[in-house]
């Protein structure tokens, strides 16, 4: 806990809206305060009913066609936010010497 309350300390410095709560989710999971097992196992399911959806496959193959699924799907995702994060220069309005105030 002493080191989560170090990390919210430090992301308060940094002034990053993300970075507080995402250091009490941790220190939360790290004591063992919540129950993510049944979401876990029903969001893995979806990518073995995905590749194997009559049940027809061995389980050893369901589940390695099951993983590069899920790779493939957190891949995509990893994608679309690097597209999000590019900002364009163009049409931006900077601050430049003459922007500043009493100029």
């Amino acid at each position: 806990m002493k080191a989560a309350l170090g990390r919210v300390v430090f992301c308060y410095l940094l002034r990053s809206a993300a970075c507080a709560p995402r250091a009490a989710a941790h220190a939360l999971h790290a004591q063992g305060g919540t129950n993510t097992k049944a979401g876990t196992a029903a969001f893995l399911e979806r990518f073995e009913r995905q590749v194997d959806p009559d049940g027809r496959l061995t389980p050893e193959e369901r589940t390695r066609r099951a993983a590069h699924a899920r790779k493939s799907y957190m891949a995509g995702l990893a994608l679309k936010a690097s597209q999000r994060s590019i900002i364009p220069t163009s049409g931006r309005r900077g601050r430049n010497e003459d922007d500043r105030p009493g100029r």
